[in-house]
């Protein structure tokens, strides 16, 4: 079985019933006949949307190197910052009781992307 297909039957399962272990034995309700069910039906769609549709951006992000994956990942961190950065002020505020600098969301929001953007430059490589 493909890694596609594995991870499709993985989320399928999640969705429809709960976790399940490895071993297919019930855990959170989840039958393990659900997924030997769903890996026969979903396989084949899985290994044909990966051979023919996923194919083409297969073979480019393979040959990009990492650091244009990573600078992808830390740019899209960035967008994400200065779309909140853009947020009106009565906006932001909105249900404070009062409008001190530590209510403000936008700092918040950047404050908790740093971490991100600090992993994916540290570690990313």
């Amino acid at each position: 079985m493909s890694k596609l297909g594995a991870i499709v039957i993985w989320a399928v399962g999640m969705l429809a019933a709960g976790d399940v272990t490895p071993t297919g034995e019930e855990e959170g309700g989840a039958p393990s006949w659900l997924v030997t069910t769903l890996h026969g039906a979903l396989d084949p769609v899985a290994d044909a949307i990966k051979s023919h549709a996923l194919a083409p951006l297969d073979r480019v992000l393979d040959a990009a190197p990492m650091w244009v994956a990573q600078a992808c990942a830390v740019g899209l961190f960035v967008v994400a910052g200065l779309a909140v950065c853009v947020l009106r002020r009565n906006f932001v505020y909105l249900g404070a009781p009062d409008q001190h600098r530590w209510r403000d969301l936008r700092i918040w929001s950047l404050l908790l992307l740093l971490p991100y953007i600090a992993v994916y430059l540290v570690w990313g490589r």
